[in-house]
């Protein structure tokens, strides 16, 4: 009955705020296409309800006005610290998909970034990449609460300056001076600022008041001549395009971009609305990028009949001829000048023509000459350029060969082979025979000699003619012989001299001085001057001088029985050889004295005449020079003797009378010259010359005006005017001297624009005539022109548009619409028929466009391309229990697997298996889809083997605490998150079957405090819980439920295996926002089958508890804002709960595990059937809230 309750409740309060809310309007707003984008402030001031308010304000807006590709195109940008694009003017084009979008934004409460996100709208969000049109109002919608963080005036200044027009929303805390530094003026209509967020729906009927105010394009005489443009509020005239708006702001003119000179034709620009065409003048034709000509080049074109040279002119051409042609009379072919044939040529054999010119050349055999005109005969004998092995004998370039005398030309015609009448038997030598080339010589072997019948031979006996070296005895044999010794002697090594054997030689003796030996015996002997003494073999040597027997002068010197005298040191030996005389190196002139030389015994020194000094190499003298030391007073010339010195004068000067100083003979000076103009003196002569501009003549002495211009020394283009050496340039009328005052420039008054010619003129020297271009015609004033407007005069044939060129015309075709081959008439271009649009199913052709359609049971797709068969089963009337299959043009109903299809097509109903197979259970076995599991009764506890009941006992868990160890809890407060934990510790069994406890403390990193399998006493966990350390610095929660994932829950740190069907519980307890990622690992734990539950204090963010907590969320999530009420979750959280409770939910699949559950979900299901099917979703919540209440979680 109380779930009966509760769903009641619910349905009272669904149909209260289903009549609170406005109704929708019948009629949508008509303003018009606009581009509006809601920049909404999600920071953390914003709370949840008061984003809930906003969200609402943004939907009844957007309900107001007709939203389409074509109408309103709606985008939402939320900000805090960060700016998220939500959905841009692209996305959605149609009010459900956007209303679904608002409702799915998930705030992202942090900082209050306003600039940031001003900025993102004008360069993101109003771009065209991201679904803004051009030509569209750009409003946006900015809804804050707070001060901005950042500057907002010169971004929001931008993006009015952009086109964007800002309304600024301010709520409660909202800063007017930020709101008007925001919002466009007038601000009484772009600002506003309520009390609440309640209140801001009374901007939203504001704006949609002039949002939505009238058409006045529709509605009013607008009065413009081609567009007008809708506004809020107002309207603006347009011009279609190449028309430009005039100032009036409602008539148009056709923009000449020709008159502006806004083209870039190289010759000729033609005119069209906001266009132009290029066109060339007679003779060109216009190239591929439709501006630039080129010259009608019919030479290379290959349009003319030249035989060789063509010289192109535009449109025309002439011919000619290549070097050595002369052109015919036809202007067109050439014939070759052939001077060998008119016998111009000083070839001595061949004349080979080219063209105006010739060769010479020789005849076969014969090269030609240096001189390229006499010719030699080629002699490949004497060039060596044959392979005759003997003879060549040449002729003129070719050769034959020959032999020798004695020799035989062999069948090549190359080689020789010689006579051999040796080897023929052609012979009557006696011993040896020596051929040559067809003849013969005899010799003998070696040691005869050939007789004087030049064939008999006769042994050479060399001993008998004394032709042998032998010193003693000489052995003949044939031509050879052997030598040999007498007695007492012995054959050298030569096998030819003999030696005596001798005993002195071999040191076989005992003799002082002398050996002489004799046959195998000696005498001794002494040396001259040496006497022998008593035992015939040593010698004494006989010293005369000492014995007195010399008659030397001054000195004897002894020698072995002899004497020589010599003398002392400076002197010499006299011719006696015992006087001596002094050496006087002076008289005999050994001596190198340049002037004087003073002798002494064996030496000499230099000296000096008188006016000279001696150098200092002691020999030479140099003279006293006192005219090249300067010791004079001479003017010019100075004349040195020894000691003295003359003065003189140089050529052409007189020496005066003080015998030093000189003065010229000036001859001009003294008037004795014949020169006409100048006179320059030399010393006692002259040469005349002539001023500037002037030459002298041939007698050296008159002089004649040098005229360059008469001398054609000039280099004047036109008039040369003579001055003496130079001249000066001047220009014929009509002509301008040039910077270098030589050439001249015909001045050209169309080029330095002197002129009013509209548009050609002709420039002849200082004067012009005017002209005008092809398709203009010259008017009276011979200086305008006028376009020849074939279009305007009706002179054309076009179905559609008639552009006029000058003097011609071009047919185009309105936009959709191609020209056809006749370049006169159109059609209509059928994308669809030529297969070039990307429809799915069906085309339908718009002039040069197309639109797509769907067939029957299909509906167009937001890309107006594809197609989606109708999905009969989103239009919430199919009433299918479990899953409605759309088909084609209808649905049917499926059941789940496990369910059957009751009659009805809709309903259905699980299989029972506890009726179908053996279960076992002791007590009562409960049937659920695809399954069935074991309940005991009140009290008692399912054993491990999940069918048999025990007594009831604490439940069993593996519990792993994440607790927040970041700086921003304090210390203080960390130890009342251990007394926390503690807390919970105290309402479980812990023990080494039953509950088992692990911790984990993060901040920037991870770290396991204890693993589930480390004790097995609630003292010993609280104990170590007290032990642990504060870490301090970040908040990585994300990394913290990763580790918790892979380690804490695994074998190693104590994790029961999963088939015990022990639940897994992971608690997760922070202060604040995570620095990582959350959503990944909350949802890997989830899925891995662990149970987490989410414990926030002080600024942790609700979102990031929601994301971790399992479900129901609302059971899994607490929040206290103070640390110190934290003890109170602990009682809330209830996780001492009965045995068959904790283990029937991890047991079953199916949530719904108890038995009085199952009894409430029965009475309750009676109950429901009386209510209408749709709120069978909302009972099913109710059942499902109400089974948790019963399970305490």
């Amino acid at each position: 009955m109380r779930g009966l309750l509760v769903c009641a409740t619910v349905l009272v309060t669904l149909a209260i705020l289903s009549e609170a809310r406005p109704k929708a309007a019948k009629e949508k707003c008509k303003s018009g296409p606009v581009d509006l984008v809601f920049i909404i402030d999600s920071s953390r001031s914003v709370r949840p309800h008061e984003f809930e308010t906003m969200r609402k304000f943004m939907i009844d807006i957007i309900h107001e006005m007709e939203i389409g590709p074509k109408a309103t195109r709606v985008g939402v940008v939320q900000y805090s610290s960060q700016v998220q694009n939500v959905f841009s003017l692209k996305t959605h084009s149609t009010l459900e998909d956007m209303v679904k979008g608002i409702k799915e934004i998930i705030p992202l409460a942090q900082g209050t970034m306003t600039g940031l996100a001003i900025r993102y709208a004008m360069n993101v969000a109003f771009s065209p990449e991201e679904g803004a049109r051009p030509n569209v109002p750009h409003m946006a919608i900015i809804v804050t609460d707070g001060r901005p963080q950042d500057r907002v005036a010169e971004v929001s200044a931008a993006a009015r300056e952009s086109g964007i027009e800002i309304y600024a929303v301010g709520v409660a805390r909202a800063d007017m001076t930020s709101l008007r530094a925001m919002a466009s003026p007038p601000f009484e209509d772009h600002v506003f600022l309520v009390e609440t967020f309640d209140l801001i729906h009374q901007f939203g009927l504001q704006f949609q008041s002039k949002l939505c105010a009238k058409d006045l394009c529709l509605d009013s005489d607008h009065g413009c001549e081609h567009l007008c443009e809708s506004s809020p509020g107002s309207y603006h005239c347009l011009c279609r395009l190449g028309y430009t708006l005039n100032e009036d702001e409602k008539t148009c003119t056709p923009i000449d971009l020709c008159a502006e000179g806004k083209h870039d034709c190289e010759q000729v620009c033609n005119p069209t609305p906001g266009e132009f065409t290029c066109a060339c003048n007679f003779g060109y034709t216009l190239n591929k990028d439709e501006k630039t000509c080129t010259m009608i080049d019919l030479c290379a074109e290959g349009k003319h009949d030249c035989e060789q040279v063509c010289n192109p002119t535009p449109g025309e051409f002439t011919c000619a001829c290549n070097f050595g042609y002369t052109l015919n009379a036809d202007d067109k072919t050439c014939t070759m000048i052939d001077l060998c044939a008119e016998g111009k040529y000083d070839c001595e054999q061949v004349c080979n023509p080219t063209p105006g010119e010739f060769t010479c050349a020789c005849n076969f055999g014969y090269t030609l000459n240096a001189d390229d005109k006499t010719c030699t005969m080629i002699d490949l004998c004497a060039e060596g350029k044959h392979d005759c092995e003997q003879v060549c004998n040449p002729t003129p370039g070719e050769f034959t060969c020959a032999c020798n005398f004695g020799y035989t030309l062999n069948a090549d015609d190359k080689t020789c082979t010689m006579i051999d009448l040796c080897a023929e038997g052609k012979h009557d030598c006696e011993q040896v025979c020596n051929p040559t080339p067809g003849e013969f010589t005899c010799a003998c072997n070696f040691g005869f000699t050939l007789n004087a019948d030049d064939k008999t031979c006769t042994m050479i006996d060399l001993c008998a003619e004394g032709k042998h070296d032998c010193e003693q005895v000489c052995n003949p044999t044939p031509g050879e012989f052997t030598c040999a010794c007498n007695f007492g002697y012995t054959l050298n090594a030569d096998d030819k001299t003999c030696t005596m054997i001798d005993l002195c030689a071999e040191g076989k003796h005992d003799c002082e001085q002398v050996c002489n030996p004799t046959p195998g015996e000696f005498t001794c002997a002494c040396n001259f001057g040496y006497t022998l003494n008593a035992d015939d073999k040593t010698c004494t040597m006989i010293d005369l001088c000492a014995e007195g027997k010399h008659d030397c002068e001054q000195v004897c010197n002894p020698t072995p029985g002899e004497f020589t005298c010599a003398c002392n040191f400076g002197y010499t030996l006299n011719a006696d050889d015992k006087t001596c005389t002094m050496i006087d190196l002076c008289a005999e002139g050994k001596h190198d004295c340049e002037q004087v030389c003073n002798p002494t015994p064996g030496e000499f020194t230099c000296a000096c005449n008188f006016g000279f000094t001696l150098n200092a190499d002691d020999k030479t003298c140099t003279m006293i020079d006192l005219c090249a030391e300067g010791k004079h007073d001479c003017e010019q010339v100075c004349n040195p003797t020894p000691g003295e010195f003359t003065c003189a004068c140089n050529f052409g000067f007189t020496l005066n009378a003080d015998d030093k100083t000189c003065t010229m003979i000036d001859l001009c000076a003294e008037g004795k010259h014949d020169c006409e103009q100048v006179c320059n003196p030399t010393p006692g002569e002259f040469t005349c010359a002539c001023n500037f501009g002037y030459t002298l003549n041939a007698d050296d002495k008159t002089c004649t005006m040098i005229d360059l211009c008469a001398e054609g020394k000039h280099d004047c283009e036109q008039v040369c005017n003579p001055t003496p050496g130079e001249f000066t340039c001047a220009c014929n009328f009509g002509f301008t001297l040039n910077a270098d005052d030589k050439t001249c420039t015909m001045i050209d008054l169309c080029a330095e624009g002197k002129h009013d010619c509209e548009q050609v003129c002709n420039p002849t020297p200082g004067e012009f005539t005017c002209a005008c271009n092809f398709g203009f015609t010259l008017n009276a004033d011979d200086k305008t022109c006028t376009m020849i407007d074939l279009c305007a005069e009706g002179k054309h044939d076009c179905e559609q548009i008639c552009n006029p060129t000058p003097g011609e015309f071009t047919c185009a075709c309105e936009k959709g619409y191609t020209l056809n081959k006749d370049e006169k008439t159109c059609t209509m271009i059928d994308l669809c028929a030529e297969g070039k649009h990307d429809c799915e199913q069906v085309c339908n052709p718009t002039p040069g466009e197309f639109t797509c359609a769907c067939n029957k049971g299909y509906s167009l797709n937001d890309d107006d391309k594809t197609c989606t068969m109708i999905n009969y089963c989103s239009f919430g009337n199919h009433s299918c229990q479990h899953e409605c299959v759309s088909v084609l043009n209808g649905y049917f109903c499926r059941c789940n697997e496990f369910y059957t299809l009751q009659d009805d097509g809709k309903t259905c109903e699980p299989d029972n298996l506890c009726n179908t197979v053996e279960h076992g259970c002791e007590h009562q076995c409960v049937s659920t889809p695809g399954s069935f599991y074991c309940i005991c009764p009140e009290g008692q506890l399912l054993q491990e083997d999940g069918k048999t009941c025990g007594t009831c006992r604490s439940a069993n868990i593996d519990l792993v605490l994440l607790i927040d160890g970041s700086k921003s809890v304090r210390p203080q407060n960390f130890e009342l998150v251990k007394q926390f934990v503690n807390h919970v510790v105290d309402s479980l069994d812990v023990s080494e079957h039953g509950t088992r406890i692990g911790l984990v403390q993060y901040s920037s990193r991870v770290r396991t405090e204890f693993p589930l399998n480390m004790y097995q006493t609630p003292e010993e966990v609280k104990t170590a819980v007290m032990n642990v350390q504060y870490m301090e610095k970040g908040t990585m929660t994300g990394l913290a439920i990763k580790h918790m994932v892979e380690n804490s829950f695994s074998p190693s740190e104590g994790a029961r295996d999963p088939s015990r069907n022990i639940p897994r519980v992971g608690l997760v307890f922070t202060d604040g926002r995570s620095q990582d990622d959350i959503t990944e690992w909350s949802k890997k734990a989830k899925d891995a089958g662990i149970t987490m539950y989410a414990v926030g204090v002080g600024k942790a963010v609700e979102d990031e508890l929601r994301e971790i907590a399992s479900d129901p969320v609302d059971k899994h999530f607490f929040y206290t804002a103070d640390f110190s009420a934290i003890n109170q979750i602990a009682e809330n959280l209830k996780l001492n709960v009965c045995a068959e409770e904790s283990q029937g939910e991890i047991e079953v699949k199916d949530p719904c595990a108890c038995e009085s559950l199952v009894e409430f979900q029965q009475a309750t299901m009676a109950a429901l059937e009386q209510l209408n099917l749709k709120h069978i979703l909302s009972l099913k919540t109710i059942s499902q809230h109400h089974y948790s209440l019963v399970l305490g979680l």
